[in-house]
């Protein structure tokens, strides 16, 4: 089944890239024939031009012949001596040979005319079609586009599921083990029952050796108390995790991932708006851990869930105006980290964890890890997956690959971050305050070394500066303790 889906997958992605090629195909044959048109367009237009041009200088040439014809006409007149008076007709013929050559010369312009209001037409015409088609093209481009994205999403969607198919046949294999150990289980059972059995009609039927015959039931009834205890823990848990929903098309798996999806978006609104406390712990940070062991993604291969938490807790970080945002963030990531630490387990394929998080930031998270212990049963959390209560059970914990050891790499990263920024901005306050508390007495001795009544009233004086200063430290300590105690970053019995 899971072949047949990758198989679907697979031909649903050549589709889209032949439709993919067909129009990139299209859009360079369109793309062929406006460089042709647009070509062939310009080519007639400038034999219009040309043929405009020409009529126009015929035009030009007809009417200075016919300016120089009425100016010979006139200069002949004038000229002609006034005996020969007799000679109209021949002038009338040249006139109206003029007039008659002078309407064909008018109605050629004419007909020049309507000519070049029907190129013009035309022209116009040719240019509204190429904008139709260079709006098409963007058009194609746009859509093009778009199916590059679809791909581009449908590979990530591929990626994501495959891994989950890998993760399914983990957990399938493991089950069928599991079955495979429970039926044999089941079976050396029974057996040990019918020997049992067989043991009891013996002791019924030979009432002499009963004090022999009852130590072996004592003997192996715990075992079997045991097996039954261990099947108990091992086989529910996993019959809870091989029922899976069969994947059966496309659209399906397109639905399981948009609804990944969402639970992603809603989780990662939940980590940067939920800010309430639950039995002294933040809610986020157990939503954000229920949520990724409910989901397996400490035991995906890919997932890009790790890197949205990681991304929404330094942009918060980033952007903190104060210290008590920087407390209930520093609160949140060590909750995180601890239960991650009693949860996970590096596979051998992964990479080492260094193990920096405890002797970085110090007592500050020996005393978080105190809290985390005693509001442990509060959360809901047993001793199975989180370790909450005593120590973790080995059995029990997950075997993380790459991208979880990975996120808890840096979360720790975070933690020392966080510790790491307010206790800086704690030494900056303190230190302006430390400055003036050391030159206040100095000042106070060299004045009373004198002797005088006035240096003995200054001394007191700036003895009562120096209580001030130090008060006024005092008063920043408490309430970087307030903070922390506000967002149970430290315990208050400490």
């Amino acid at each position: 089944m899971e072949a047949r889906d990758n198989g679907a997958l697979k031909e649903a992605k050549d589709k889209l890239e032949k439709r993919v090629e067909e129009l990139t195909w299209r859009l360079d044959v369109e793309k062929h024939l406006r460089v042709d048109l647009e070509v062939a367009k310009g080519q007639e237009i400038t034999k219009l031009q040309s043929a405009l041009q020409e009529m126009q200088e015929k035009l030009e040439e007809a009417h200075a012949a016919i300016i120089n014809e009425k100016e010979a006409a006139k200069l002949a007149i004038e000229q002609a001596p006034p005996k020969i008076v007799e000679v109209p007709v021949v002038d009338n013929a040249k006139v109206e040979l003029l007039t008659s050559q002078n309407e064909e010369l008018e109605t050629e312009l004419g007909t020049f005319r309507t000519k070049a209001e029907d190129l013009e037409k035309k022209l116009f015409e040719i240019q509204k079609q190429s904008d139709e088609l260079s709006r098409e093209t963007q058009e194609r481009d746009s859509k093009i586009n778009q199916v590059q994205d679809m791909i581009a999403r449908l590979e990530t969607n591929l990626s994501n599921m495959e891994s989950e198919n890998h993760v399914l046949r983990q957990q399938s294999l493991l089950a069928s083990a599991d079955d495979d150990n429970k039926t044999k289980q089941i079976e050396s059972l029974e057996s040990k029952i019918a020997i049992l059995e067989s043991e009891n009609q013996l002791l019924r039927s030979n009432p002499a050796p009963a004090v022999q015959a009852v130590v072996t039931p004592e003997v192996i009834e715990p075992a079997v108390v045991k097996v039954l205890e261990n099947g108990h823990q091992h086989g529910e848990p996993k019959m809870e995790e091989v029922v899976v929903p069969p994947v059966k098309n496309l659209s399906k798996q397109q639905s399981l991932t948009d609804r990944q999806q969402e639970n992603h978006d809603v989780l990662i609104k939940s980590l940067a708006e939920d800010r309430r406390y639950d039995n002294r712990r933040p809610a986020a940070a157990c939503i954000v851990y229920k949520s990724l062991l409910h989901w397996h993604s400490f035991e995906a291969e890919k997932t890009n869930i790790f890197d949205r938490i990681i991304h929404t807790i330094r942009s918060y970080v980033e952007n903190a105006e104060t210290s008590g945002e920087l407390a209930y963030w520093l609160s949140t990531t060590s909750t995180l980290l601890y239960l991650l630490q009693n949860t996970l387990k590096a596979s051998s394929s992964s990479t080492k964890v260094p193990n920096r998080s405890r002797t970085a930031t110090g007592n500050l998270f020996n005393r978080m890890v105190q809290n985390a212990r005693s509001s442990s049963s509060g959360l809901g959390i047993s001793n199975g997956y989180s370790g909450m209560v005593g120590r973790a059970d080995t059995t029990s914990m997950i075997e993380a690959k790459y991208p979880a050891v990975r996120f808890k790499q840096q979360l720790t990263a975070y933690v020392e971050k966080i510790y790491g920024m307010m206790r800086d901005s704690l030494k900056r306050e303190i230190s302006a305050i430390l400055t003036l508390c050391i030159q206040a007495p100095r000042a106070g001795r060299v004045r009373a070394s004198r002797g005088s009544l006035k240096s003995i009233h200054s001394s007191a004086l700036s003895r009562q500066a120096s209580s001030v200063h130090w008060q006024n430290i005092v008063k920043c300590l408490n309430h970087t303790l307030e903070t922390m105690n506000n967002n149970y970053g430290t315990s208050n019995d400490n």
